[in-house]
């Protein structure tokens, strides 16, 4: 399970969100939910079976024992068939004919749950004399500090102040990772280039190394989670800190859902783009938007 950031951009941010739920999770039954045919994956679980029945198996594996009908004119996707079903009739000699199976889920989905703010709370620095408001905050009960919002128009973002705050974290990491850690570490690419064919081994050699088990023993929650990014020199670390200072994991603006990367469980990330092109193509798309553009900060899980 993982929780990212998104930056909803334009009014309606809940209608805009709304294409990307998981309808397993969130279980609503709308235009964004979709027949999709399984038949061919079914029929591998079947063939692949070692149990007594791989019909049983197979309608299980997928969720479907009570979800079998003899015609398609039976399906109440409304109801008992609302997540999928199985058109199974039986041949003259009693075996089974399975002639269509399908899963019922959102193909584009991206959140099962998402609040405002949320862990992010206070995500907006404001304008001196600006408004904005905040959403909930997450579940170790962070609020915001004064003057941050979670949701404001453009212009009541003070945008230099969040790029400084950035900076001034970065520059405090990057020091006291020096002073925890005088002796670094390999980067998790470089320790994964030796051990190309076992990655659990690179796991266990690049944890295992001093500096990062010596950021772990500190305790210190502002550096023990950082990545390899922080080995770059210190005024290459505070100038991206300040470039991202405003970019988030996604952005959705009208309706279109743009992201880094595709995020996967405990916060893993495939086909990730590169931070620092992602970051110059959201500050570029902020600073290019309207004045009066409502933008929205928005903590999903997946």
């Amino acid at each position: 399970m993982s929780h990212f950031t998104v930056l909803v951009i334009g009014d309606d941010p809940e209608q805009q969100l709304a294409p990307y739920h998981e309808f397993e999770c969130t279980g609503r039954n709308d235009q964004w939910v979709q027949d999709i045919d399984i038949t061919e994956e079914f029929l591998q679980i079947m063939a692949d079976s070692d149990d007594e029945d791989p019909l049983l198996d197979a309608l299980g594996y997928w969720g479907l024992e009570d979800s079998v009908v003899g015609d398609e004119a039976q399906v109440d996707r409304d109801g008992m068939h609302k997540h999928g079903y199985a058109v199974i009739t039986q041949n003259p000699a009693g075996t089974p004919n399975i002639i269509r199976v399908v899963n019922r889920s959102n193909p584009n989905k991206k959140w099962d749950w998402y609040s405002v703010g949320g862990r992010w709370t206070g995500f907006f620095t404001l304008k001196p004399g600006a408004s904005g408001s905040t959403g909930s905050p997450g579940i170790f009960g962070n609020r915001a500090e004064p003057n941050t919002a979670d949701q404001a128009r453009k212009g009541a973002i003070d945008w230099e102040a969040m790029r400084s705050k950035a900076g001034d974290t970065a520059a405090q990491q990057w020091d006291r990772v020096r002073e925890v850690a005088p002796e670094l570490w390999q980067s998790w690419d470089t320790v994964r280039s030796e051990f190309p064919e076992d990655p659990e081994q690179a796991r266990r050699v690049y944890h295992d190394q001093a500096g990062r088990r010596a950021l772990w023993a500190s305790r210190d929650d502002t550096i023990r989670w950082l990545e390899d990014d922080v080995l770059v020199d210190r005024d290459r670390y505070i100038q991206r800190a300040r470039a991202q200072s405003g970019a988030t994991f996604a952005v959705v603006r009208d309706g279109n859902w743009y992201e880094r990367g595709s995020m996967g469980w405990w916060g893993v990330v495939s086909n990730e783009q590169d931070r620092d092109t992602w970051a110059e193509q959201v500050a570029s798309m902020i600073d290019a938007l309207p004045e009066d553009t409502l933008i929205t900060l928005v903590d999903c899980h997946i």
